[in-house]
């Protein structure tokens, strides 16, 4: 079994159903945010070595950023766009910042996929992912 399938397994397993996570995305999503600790189950006893080794490698962190207001949304690495939830907008000083609506990262990756099969040529298609790549992991 490779590392991949290994992760996929791990991912998709009760185990991270338990603790609230549905998708990867939703790691990317704890990771950024503050999490309460009551609601996150711990692994389970069931778990073989090797998943528990691969289970503390991908496991979410619940860390707070240290970052608020626009210096928060300056940093690609923490901004989530508008899938900041009306609690982390307040919490992390974004609220009047951002548009009052939500969209879930799924819904925005959604929106941006539809824009590039709307393009007309590859020339506008390399455009788009480039001007996406400059704001996603411009660090």
């Amino acid at each position: 079994m490779t590392l991949l399938s290994m992760q996929h397994r791990i991912l998709s397993s009760n185990i991270l159903v338990n603790m609230k996570i549905l998708s990867p995305s939703a790691i990317r999503t704890l990771s950024n945010t503050t999490v309460n600790c009551s609601e996150v189950a711990q692994p389970q006893e069931q778990m073989s070595e090797q998943e528990m080794a691969l289970y503390k490698l991908y496991r979410p962190e619940r860390v707070t950023p240290r970052k608020r207001g626009v210096d928060l949304l300056k940093d690609n690495r923490i901004n989530k766009g508008m899938a900041f939830s009306l609690f982390e907008r307040q919490y992390l000083g974004i609220h009047g910042l951002l548009p009052p609506a939500f969209m879930t990262e799924e819904q925005q990756a959604y929106r941006v996929i539809s824009q590039l099969r709307q393009q007309p040529n590859d020339l506008a298609r390399y455009i788009q992912l480039n001007s996406l790549q400059v704001s996603l992991f411009l660090i």
